[in-house]
């Protein structure tokens, strides 16, 4: 039995007899890289395809014919074809598709040579030469939806690809694709909702004007209804586990428009007056 191991630090391949009670464990292969996936074809065992990449040197596409023993670096030109279209930003605005890593590899299952790569941005690659050159199968960057799709929180990429084992021409693939929805960012959201309490005085408690001051009310918690639509679709760019101040004040932004609500449906909930307390 064999295991194929991809990770922030290298690759690991594991071999163990069926009991599985104790495993050889490869050394590291290529320490230091970023491994996105490592595939076996299942036509030959011997037959090893690995994307590492790096945020130093970018995307390297790597073969074996050995079983790991020796890998050789190959084609590593990912081109897509035709006009290169736009997808949703983050943001919601238009972005133009460009090509960063492979994700996923997917060796054929009658054909050694042959392997499919999903790729960030989002696209479907194929080589017939055992990964020397690729050649982009646009049907999926071509979809009349393409130029609606935002990246998800691991980026705009196709992660898996299944081969249909049924289909005995081949040609039958599934894939996946990470997509988010269009994202608001938090700072335009903030902005937004000080506008609230600033120089508009859509919130301000003193009854003086009561008839008045009940449709500002109104108006101001139809804006507040407005905002946490929008804050779900908040997008955080930093990702990071430890001193993340942007996911900080985007949880806090929540927390406000939370707080603001309640102040002003109660606000407008209330008729009577008791002084200068709010």
């Amino acid at each position: 039995m064999r295991v194929l191991v991809g990770t922030r630090k290298g690759a690991f391949i594991l071999n163990s007899d069926g009991a599985r009670k104790s495993w050889d464990v490869q050394s590291p292969l290529f320490p230091g890289w970023e491994i996105y996936h490592l595939k076996g074809s299942p036509v030959d065992p011997d037959r090893l395809y690995a994307s590492q990449s790096s945020g130093w040197f970018g995307q390297v596409m790597q073969r074996s014919s050995d079983a790991g023993k020796t890998w050789e670096t190959v084609g590593n030109q990912f081109l897509y074809e035709g006009e290169v279209g736009p997808h949703k930003w983050y943001d919601g605005s238009p972005h133009p598709y460009e090509f960063k890593r492979v994700w996923h590899l997917e060796p054929s299952l009658h054909d050694a040579d042959l392997v499919y790569a999903g790729a960030e941005d989002a696209a479907l690659f194929q080589s017939k030469d055992g990964g020397t050159s690729w050649a982009e199968l646009p049907g999926i960057r071509t979809h009349k939806t393409a130029s609606e799709w935002a990246p998800g929180a691991g980026g705009h990429c196709l992660h898996t690809i299944i081969i249909d084992p049924t289909d005995h021409d081949l040609h039958a693939l599934q894939v996946a694709i990470r997509c988010g929805r269009n994202r608001a960012a938090a700072p335009d959201l903030e902005t937004s909702s000080r506008s609230l309490v600033s120089g508009e005085r859509m919130l301000e408690l003193f009854r003086d004007v009561p008839e008045a001051l009940e449709e500002s009310l109104r108006v101001a918690c139809e804006e507040i209804r407005k905002l946490k639509e929008r804050y779900q679709q908040v997008g955080i760019e930093d990702h990071s586990l430890s001193f993340n101040t942007e996911l900080t004040a985007a949880l806090e932004l929540g927390f406000l428009l939370d707080a603001a609500e309640a102040v002003a449906f109660g606000a407008l909930a209330r008729k009577e007056s008791r002084g200068s307390h709010q």
